[in-house]
């Protein structure tokens, strides 16, 4: 049996997995980990670690270090519920550190037909 913190039961090993102190979005390592219930595990990494690794805030500090995170992309500043200053349509603004300059407009896409939908 392996004991997970989180939940605060011994499971059997095929229910867990090992998390990471600091998520590998945040900049974490391999080695440093504890044993976890694979299912909450799981849940928090796709719905807290992911919503915190993509917060505004947090990608200003993650491109100042260059964490990339586990997937070894760069953060993506995405900016949602923009909108076009003469049109007003909607926009959702994405900005990529650029080579040789701190970031700039990378990519601008008109969303209104997503929100018709």
């Amino acid at each position: 049996m392996v004991y997970c913190p989180y939940i605060d039961k011994d499971l059997p090993p095929g229910q867990t997995n090992s998390d990471h102190i600091v998520s590998l979005a945040l900049g974490g390592m391999n080695g440093i980990e504890v044993p976890a219930c694979s299912a909450f595990n799981s849940n928090v990494g796709s719905k807290i670690e992911g919503a915190l690794a993509n917060d505004f805030l947090v990608l200003t500090n993650r491109d100042k270090y260059e964490v990339k995170g586990h997937s070894g992309k760069e953060p993506v500043f995405v900016v949602r519920h923009s909108s076009d200053p003469n049109t007003g349509r909607p926009l959702q603004v994405s900005l990529v550190k650029g080579r040789g300059s701190n970031s700039g407009l990378h990519k601008r896409k008109d969303i209104s037909p997503m929100l018709a939908q």
